[in-house]
């Protein structure tokens, strides 16, 4: 929440308009923004890989396990729907076509984009290692509340299944790098267009 937060007030410290029907196109105008906000946008959402799915997965695995089914699904409608509300902000102010008064908006300064740097690289870090932040806040309410999680290096376990924070970052990574790459050569290269006669 902390870095979309910092990345829609670099949005508006840059455009002074906090209205998104006046937005649109800043992902060429501030791409570095545009990248942090998509990051939260995946985390905050619950998607894989980052640290959001792993989060949201031991809140439904703890509610199924107390069978508390109606509070779990309405967890699950809500991730939901804040999903689309977030996916409706990244659409209005980054994507579409660009408007004209933005043409000359530029990237945020460094004393606000790199709050957002440093927050991306620690969701990265506990994503890729999410024992890190999970196991001591385990350990700490363990004297207090039962728990069924148990960590074997970056795998944690419960009653509902396994979770791998470094393999799922790594398998989905690749998923996304092979297209990448794949298009890359002909992005660079250009394509051929045929002459078109008028007349």
């Amino acid at each position: 929440m902390g870095l979309l937060s910092l990345a829609v007030a670099g949005v508006i410290y840059r455009t002074g308009t906090r209205a998104l029907y006046q937005l649109g196109g800043m992902s060429g105008r501030m791409p570095l923004t545009f990248f942090c906000t998509l990051i939260a946008l995946i985390a905050m959402s619950g998607i894989p890989p980052l640290t959001g799915f792993g989060g949201k997965w031991l809140l439904y695995e703890g509610l199924i396990e107390k069978h508390w089914y109606p509070q779990a699904g309405l967890a699950f409608f809500s991730s939901a729907l804040a999903c689309l509300y977030l996916v409706r902000l990244l659409h209005a102010v980054f994507l579409g076509p660009p408007k004209p008064r933005y043409q000359e908006v530029r990237e945020v300064p460094k004393w606000l984009l790199l709050p957002q740097l440093v927050l991306v690289g620690a969701i990265l870090v506990f994503s890729l290692f999410p024992g890190y932040l999970v196991e001591p806040i385990s350990d700490a309410v363990a004297p207090y509340y039962a728990t069924t999680l148990q960590w074997a290096g970056n795998r944690v376990t419960t009653a509902g299944g396994h979770w791998n924070g470094f393999l799922v970052m790594n398998i989905i990574g690749a998923v996304f790098l092979a297209p990448l790459l794949r298009m890359l050569p002909s992005s660079i290269r250009g394509q051929r267009v045929k002459r078109f006669e008028i007349g």
